[in-house]
């Protein structure tokens, strides 16, 4: 449930604890308009930010090596994720892009998966095994979706 405060933004009544795990190019949560990023860890940056400017606490782990807190979201390396979650498990994890994360335990109450790529890109049992822990996966287009559930029912 979210409530508009006063001040006309949206702000969550009870914050979620939400954890974005991706791999591939390093994110330091600066604004993505001026780098050379991704399009994939740019989306990952605009999520993250619009999420804590929703009242969430957002962390971005990935490939990086320092934890820095920027725009109201923490980024933290990949490498420190168990670390992160130990004695405080997420509300939400969204596996972004790279799921092999998931065959390790990850203290979430609900865990998403987020499709970058067509469905070629993962190997030939990634999508399967990646969902079998997951509540939901998010898709950037009819068309990625369309591939994957060609590939499921197959």
């Amino acid at each position: 449930m979210l409530v508009r405060p006063a001040s006309g933004a949206m702000a969550a009544v009870h914050p979620l604890e939400i954890v974005i795990h991706t791999l591939g190019l390093s994110i330091s949560g600066e604004d993505p308009v001026g780098l050379a990023l991704g399009g994939s860890e740019t989306a990952v940056v605009s999520m993250a930010r619009a999420l804590s400017r929703r009242g969430h606490r957002v962390s971005v782990a990935s490939g990086r090596e320092t934890a820095d807190r920027v725009s109201g979201v923490d980024y933290l390396p990949a490498v420190a994720l168990a670390e992160h979650l130990r004695d405080r498990p997420c509300d939400l994890f969204l596996s972004c892009r790279h799921h092999d994360v998931l065959s390790q335990p990850i203290a979430a109450r609900m865990v998403g998966l987020w499709y970058h790529d067509h469905v070629d890109a993962y190997g030939p049992g990634d999508p399967l095994r990646a969902r079998s822990r997951a509540s939901f996966s998010l898709f950037l287009s009819r068309f990625h979706l369309e591939g994957f559930e060609r590939r499921v029912r197959g």
